[in-house]
């Protein structure tokens, strides 16, 4: 299902998401499609909406009613990990290291029921989805690719994705910039305020089993400012929008440190104490914020997601933990 899923994506998508790329910045009300607003909210008042960043790991319920393994997701797991994302308050996550379209559609209906999702369902299993609760948010899908996955069948939206076509060089060799490409999705609150969110995972700079450690570790470093550079640039697409964009997900690197701040042209918002991945004591996920019109954010906040079951007691799984904000829109 996911390399047929591919091959049909390589064929309708392209000519759809860059021409809805390229227009949604000039036209948004003539690109999108929203869901209905309850009508006992009056637009114009400030809305608090809270947001976040969840790395799953490796979340994978293909064999959920028969697990192969150990390390296969059970009913019980599913569950554990449905109550963390009640538990943390968010009304739209940032998802990470997801299986795929299967996946979610079994999570949001078997132990979310009610809540709604949209991805890039590649033919890995490291995709990036957003997941929403409807009654707080709806995704607005720009009408062309929302035409395009009808032809195919495909019932979620399908969010943007950037910089599919960009590479960077190492030692005289052209390389894919992104393996997990950066996802937009644009979202309207119950009462009519619009933000957007793009969802990224960067390169991991652990070099664990490579041959050549050291050529490993250039590679990573030169890859990751590759991508830090992408983000850059969308900072500056996005420069003078009024509407909230935020940049949010697993950026892979502790940029708590003024040495790595500096590398990005937007401010990050991150945990003032505790860890967001407890098993190095350190800061992996991020909320970025790109454009702050119309907007007030409060502090991060973690919510704990390890389960005992996958766990020990110098291994966590899941390994990274939610990281959410409050923000007023108004």
């Amino acid at each position: 299902m996911k390399s047929r899923w591919k091959t049909l994506a390589l064929c309708a998508f392209p000519a759809a998401a860059a021409l809805s790329a390229a227009l949604v910045f000039f036209a948004p009300e003539l690109l999108f499609s929203s869901g209905a607003q309850p009508s006992h909210i009056v637009a114009g008042g400030t809305e608090r909406l809270v947001i976040g960043t969840f790395n799953v790991e490796n979340f994978d319920l293909r064999h959920l009613d028969k697990p192969r393994t150990p390390n296969d997701y059970t009913a019980g797991d599913a569950r554990l990990v449905a109550q963390a994302i009640l538990s943390s308050g968010a009304d739209v996550l940032a998802l990470q290291e997801i299986e795929g379209e299967a996946t979610m559609r079994l999570f949001v209906s078997r132990f979310l029921p009610g809540w709604q999702f949209a991805g890039n369902d590649t033919a890995g299993t490291q995709d990036l989805y957003f997941l929403w609760d409807p009654r707080k948010a709806a995704f607005e899908e720009p009408l062309l690719m929302k035409a395009a996955r009808t032809l195919l069948l495909k019932r979620s939206p399908v969010p943007i994705a950037y910089f599919g076509n960009e590479s960077y060089e190492f030692e005289g060799q052209r390389v894919r910039r992104f393996d997990r490409l950066p996802l937009r999705g644009d979202f309207r609150t119950a009462g009519g305020k619009r933000f957007t969110l793009i969802n990224v995972h960067l390169k991991s700079q652990l070099v664990i089993g490579a041959p050549d450690a050291e050529k490993a570790r250039r590679r990573n470093g030169v890859r990751r400012l590759a991508q830090l550079e992408s983000l850059n640039r969308l900072k500056e697409r996005f420069a003078g929008e009024d509407v909230p964009v935020f940049i949010l997900g697993d950026y892979n690197g502790d940029f708590t440190k003024p040495e790595s701040a500096a590398l990005l042209s937007y401010p990050l918002l991150h945990l003032q104490s505790g860890h967001s991945y407890d098993d190095l004591r350190g800061n992996l996920d991020y909320i970025g914020i790109i454009s702050g019109a119309r907007l007030m954010v409060g502090p991060a906040a973690e919510t704990e997601t390890r389960i005992e079951r996958r766990s020990t007691p110098n291994k966590e799984h899941p390994d990274h933990d939610i990281i959410t904000v409050e923000v007023n829109l108004s």
